[in-house]
């Protein structure tokens, strides 16, 4: 004989939540709620298993989505758009084996890329691996600002910016707020312009894939990148 499990436990719901019944303004507003629970994504290597190999156990993978996107094809195509505007996504940009990454995102994200609000990238090249700095130290860490940096927007509020960073692995170290290098000062000047197109284009409904990739371009035409037998990932990171 089968127990009823729901029968006996007045804890569990007889029957499933009719959660498409409801009005699609009350979904949505569940959704963003969600939403806000998931609202950073890395964009790059992604960590299989720790390795003391000179990949670390880094590989190209894609990041993991969210589980309200591989529930029902209705639940992915509302929760979608609601999700993409709401997320923060950082872009690896530093190595080859990354930008292959970014490159399998953006057509994953093609579709929605119309939603895209905040996005971040993180850079590193050859010509900025000298060590030089106009920032001071900050906090308990010794900044050696050795070629990383990171640019960042968010259309909702207005902001596009850039500057040098430090970075150990995944760790990723700022300078004071009061600070901020000027030796990237033609670089953050471009990187503001192009953002503005990207952010009219946003508020016209007429952003698309190829906008983020003519951004992506252009920072790593300005900046270089590292090809992989040239990365030791356990200092390196994702990135």
């Amino acid at each position: 004989m089968e127990i009823d499990v729901a029968a006996t436990d007045p804890k569990l719901p007889s029957k499933p939540f009719p959660f498409f019944a409801l009005p699609a303004e009350l979904r949505n507003e569940i959704y963003a709620h969600h939403a806000a629970t998931e609202n950073t994504v890395t964009v790059a290597m992604r960590r299989s298993r720790v390795s003391e190999d000179w990949h670390a156990g880094y590989k190209p993978l894609l990041p993991k989505p969210p589980a309200l996107l591989q529930v029902c094809q209705q639940a992915r195509t509302e929760y979608f758009p609601i999700w993409v505007s709401q997320t923060e996504f950082t872009l690896g940009l530093a190595s080859d084996s990354s930008i292959e990454v970014v490159k399998m995102w953006l057509e994953w994200i093609r579709p929605f890329a119309g939603y895209l609000n905040q996005m971040s990238f993180i850079l590193r090249g050859e010509k900025w691996t000298e060590g030089r700095s106009d920032l001071p130290p900050h906090g308990w860490i010794e900044m050696v600002y050795d070629g990383w940096v990171e640019y960042w927007f968010d259309f909702r509020k207005g902001v596009a910016d850039g500057d040098l960073i430090y970075v150990d692995g995944e760790r990723l170290e700022y300078s004071a707020p009061a600070d901020r290098s000027e030796m990237i000062g033609k670089e953050r000047e471009a990187f503001g312009v192009t953002v503005e197109e990207m952010r009219k284009k946003r508020q016209a409904g007429k952003l698309v894939v190829g906008d983020v990739k003519k951004l992506i371009n252009a920072l790593v035409r300005d900046h270089g990148h590292l090809v992989e037998t040239r990365v030791l990932r356990r200092r390196f990171g994702p990135w």
